[in-house]
């Protein structure tokens, strides 16, 4: 599968290039590989698939287990969390009562949500 790529601004007006890749899995940003565990690489993937568009807390845990939960709990929260520490120049903004959205532009073909 093509890398995902896309492109955002730090808060100091810097453009940054993120670039996320399916086989194998894995991200860099500015061309330096990001270091992710799995569950926060496949929020990434999700976010970086939906860039610029808002993606809804259950969307992300269907990504993260494939499939509806018995339990609505905080965990997208608490991995999200760890992305942004991870990485704190990720433009991930919280959509007030959907999810979270990754703030940047995709580059190349439209993706399936």
């Amino acid at each position: 599968m093509v890398p995902m790529e896309a492109v955002f601004f730090s808060a100091d007006g810097a453009v940054h290039s993120l670039r996320v890749m399916d086989d194998p899995p894995g991200a860099t940003l500015d061309g330096r590989p990001l270091l992710l565990p799995p569950p926060e690489w496949v929020l990434l993937r999700q976010l970086t698939q939906c860039a610029g568009q808002p993606v809804s807390r259950k969307a992300l845990l269907r990504a993260l287990w494939g499939g509806g939960s018995a339990y609505v709990t905080r965990i997208v929260d608490v991995y999200v969390y760890r992305l942004r520490k991870r990485c704190p120049l990720l433009p991930i903004e919280t959509a007030y009562q959907v999810g979270y959205q990754l703030n940047a532009l995709l580059m190349g073909e439209p993706r399936q949500k």
